[in-house]
């Protein structure tokens, strides 16, 4: 639990330390602009924005005051524009205005003088009317071209659209895109290699005892696990036969013992089954066919799927008999089955009880360490359960067969430091996933902020510029997932023919990796445009720095 609460302090910490970091590098300076965009009003110039910094933000502050001087430089075309258009309306009314005064005032005028002076007035009443039409027709162009009707478009054609222009976007550069998909390939591999270390160590842990074949069991109370277990009375077992619903009982003897390589001479550890050979205890293939064998005196079965350390016994049976010594004792392997290694367990020997007590003189048979219990037919197991719990004392668990093969689950989920080491790599694998993609996938935002704007400028929504960045992250995370699945799948291969130990890859995993993956892929950005939201923090103003 020590590690547990560090392990959360640590990630506590380094989440702490990158808010910090995206705070005063990212956060702040686009806080400080959009409260700049907020103040800025045209006719009134501002102080241009300093940052020294030659980054996607520093290249933002260098586009946003080239706005602000364009705007200004707007702002003056127009007031100049005004000024023209008024000077154009004045002479033609000052020269109407005196022509008609002219005309009310002096009565004694010509009429050919009358004639000219009204030409005059005419003609400059048309270059205003023309003048005016001019200025009509440009605001009506203007108004017709936010008058055209806007027929909406379905999200799957929006959807359509905006992955075609990511995956252009993408493809664009070849070298950022396979350096993305290399990093989403490593995060892909790295998750599955550490989900597949903590599976071999869930899948080998229990591989024994998901082949004890009874309905329930006793085992010590300061048992640990099948590999170090507590033995306790037998005396105990031959009492649960008191109850009408136990039809029988069957001690088993579990021991370490040293086995000589017959080709080095040199001895290694293995675990050691013992259980009368008329029970089936362990469900097995082939088991069936030594069991008569296995009555005679230092005989045992080998467990075929050992490692090699332990020399190729099935190839020796094919030459003849394999007498070889276990803790000093000639035994005579008479056959092989297949059980399979584990993390407690390089090798596994099957022999009868009288043959285990051979091998292991100093354990007397009143001693056993793990008692199983058949039912009979149509009996409640949980009403049975309870019974002998109070009928034995409290120094022994009656286990159901789930509660047996969960026991030995927890110990090494829980006690072993193996569990706490797997586990502990498999939170980092993904915490180191994580940060790969998000990474990633702020690179390549960051380096498209300009099309973004862009687009930005042409109209597009932002629910529309959201789909483009979703699309991005989904092909690259397809993309990415493929050669990562196919590359663990390897390794998975290669680490079973080294360690001789499961590293199952079932289809669950796979979909729950690729889930994984693409949630960074897909959450990521928008955490990211959250962020990058210039502090409004509102998904509507995502773009409004731009």
């Amino acid at each position: 639990m020590l590690f547990l609460w560090l392990l959360l302090i640590l990630i506590a910490a380094i989440f702490a330390v990158l808010a910090v970091y995206f705070h005063f590098n990212i956060t702040r300076p686009i806080q400080i602009l959009n409260t700049r965009l907020k103040r800025i009003n045209i006719g009134h110039s501002f102080s241009s924005l300093y940052l020294k910094r030659t980054d996607e933000i520093g290249e933002l502050y260098h586009y946003f005051n080239e706005m602000q001087a364009r705007l200004h430089q707007a702002h003056r075309e127009q007031v100049d524009m005004i000024a023209a258009i008024a000077h154009d309306l004045k002479t033609p009314l000052t020269t109407i205005n005196g022509f008609v005064e002219l005309l009310t005032l002096q009565k004694d005028l010509s009429e050919s003088d009358k004639q000219e002076y009204y030409e005059l007035i005419l003609k400059k009443s048309k270059h205003m009317v023309d003048l005016i039409n001019y200025f009509s027709a440009f605001t009506r162009d203007e108004l017709t071209l936010e008058a055209i009707d806007k027929q909406p478009v379905l999200l799957t054609r929006q959807f359509y659209f905006a992955t075609h222009l990511a995956w252009r976007q993408l493809t664009h550069g070849r070298a950022k895109l396979a350096a993305a998909i290399l990093g989403v390939m490593f995060a892909c591999v790295l998750v599955f290699m550490q989900l597949g270390f903590l599976d071999s160590l869930n899948e080998s842990s229990t591989i024994i005892a998901k082949r004890f074949q009874g309905e329930l069991f006793l085992v010590h109370k300061q048992c640990q696990a099948l590999s170090a277990t507590v033995p306790f009375s037998r005396t105990k077992l031959q009492r649960v036969l008191a109850s009408p619903d136990v039809d029988s009982v069957v001690p088993v003897y579990i021991g370490e013992a040293q086995f000589n390589n017959l080709e080095t001479k040199v001895n290694r550890t293995l675990m050691v089954w013992g259980s009368e050979p008329t029970e089936t205890v362990l469900n097995l293939t082939g088991i069936e066919q030594f069991r008569a064998a296995l009555t005679r005196r230092d005989t045992a079965v080998f467990d075929e799927s050992s490692r090699p350390e332990f020399g190729d016994i099935a190839a020796l049976l094919k030459q003849g008999p394999v007498v070889t010594e276990i803790n000093d004792r000639k035994m005579e392997v008479i056959g092989t089955v297949r059980i399979g290694t584990s993390f407690a367990a390089d090798g596994n020997l099957i022999t009868s009880d009288q043959n285990f007590f051979r091998i292991f003189p100093s354990r007397h048979p009143s001693q056993i360490d793990v008692g199983v219990i058949r039912v009979k037919a149509n009996a409640n197991i949980g009403q049975l359960q309870q019974d002998l719990r109070l009928l034995l004392n409290d120094k022994v668990y009656v286990f159901t067969d789930k509660e047996f093969v969960n026991f030995e689950y927890q110990y090494w989920q829980s006690s072993a430091p193996l569990g706490f080491i797997f586990g502990f790599g498999t939170i980092m694998g993904l915490v180191v996933g994580l940060v790969i993609v998000y990474q990633i996938l702020f690179t390549d935002i960051s380096n498209h902020l300009k099309e973004f704007a862009t687009l930005k400028a042409m109209g597009y929504s932002n629910r529309y510029l959201l789909l483009v960045v979703f699309s991005s992250s989904l092909i690259l995370a397809i993309i990415g997932f493929i050669p990562g699945f196919l590359i663990s799948l390897g390794l998975y291969n290669l680490a079973e023919s080294f360690t001789f130990i499961p590293m199952p890859m079932p289809l669950t995993k796979v979909i729950n990796v690729f889930l994984m993956i693409l949630t960074m892929c897909v959450y990521n950005p928008n955490i990211l445009l959250w962020r990058n939201s210039c502090g409004s923090y509102q998904r509507q103003q995502v773009f409004v720095c731009i």
